[in-house]
């Protein structure tokens, strides 16, 4: 009777196993035929990670900060467009009325104040690909400077970010739009020349620190117009709520 009943059991643990393991495959081929990648009995795990990545991005997923060549230019001319899309989008009402968040408490960093309008934070966009192509090809040329030029630095650079702002109070809306165009296609023109090892490893180059070449082309490009984009919704919201 014992032997019976532990027999039952046994049978029904490799039955629920069993069942498992179909459940899975079944899944995993799901899956894969999803992103289009054919069952052979050896995934490439890295090619399903990257048809995940590109095809998460296709359906407006929000993806991790790039860490690869590869993923760093398509996330810049991503995120480009979508700042270009909203940018054309944005009514009158929006274009012309001043930026405004002094009434939320949570908006307290600098930005906040210091734009006004679309062209500031174009302009903004502009000015830090200034420092990039500067830095990188002074440094490439010999000439070792830092990437915050003098008399700034990292603690400081709030100050430059004025100093930018002040710089261009003549510049037009259309002006800041074609500067923005031009100083975008020559950032991602620069950073093509590098291999992916020499964006994305570290002590290839002294003149980056500690970080990596790649880091500094992402916050100047995806990142800053995600921040871009997130500041222009926010003042659309404000205009609606008038």
């Amino acid at each position: 009777m014992i032997a019976n009943s532990f027999r039952i059991s046994l049978i029904l643990r490799f039955h629920y196993f069993f069942l498992f393991i179909k459940i899975y495959i079944t899944f995993v081929n799901i899956i894969l035929k999803k992103f289009h990648i054919i069952y052979t009995g050896n995934i490439n795990l890295k090619m399903l990670k990257e048809h995940l990545k590109y095809s998460l991005r296709k359906d407006g997923i929000t993806m991790p900060r790039p860490k690869t060549k590869e993923d760093l230019m398509v996330t810049a001319k991503e995120n480009y467009e979508k700042l270009n899309t909203i940018i054309l989008k944005m009514s009158d009402e929006e274009l012309n009325a001043p930026f405004d968040f002094s009434k939320d408490e949570k908006k307290k960093e600098a930005h906040w104040k210091r734009d006004k309008n679309l062209k500031d934070i174009l302009i903004h966009l502009y000015e830090w690909h200034q420092l990039i192509l500067n830095w990188i090809n002074s440094n490439q040329n010999g000439e070792e400077k830092p990437f915050i030029p003098k008399p700034y630095n990292w603690k400081t650079y709030g100050d430059l970010n004025v100093e930018f702002w002040k710089k261009h109070q003549n510049t037009n809306l259309e002006e800041a739009k074609e500067m923005l165009k031009q100083s975008h296609k020559e950032v991602l023109e620069l950073a093509d020349t590098f291999t992916n090892e020499e964006l994305f490893s570290k002590d290839v180059y002294k003149w980056v620190g500690e970080s990596v070449l790649g880091s500094y082309f992402v916050s100047g490009t995806s990142s800053h117009y995600d921040w871009a984009i997130k500041k222009i919704k926010a003042h659309q919201k404000n205009c609606r709520s008038k």
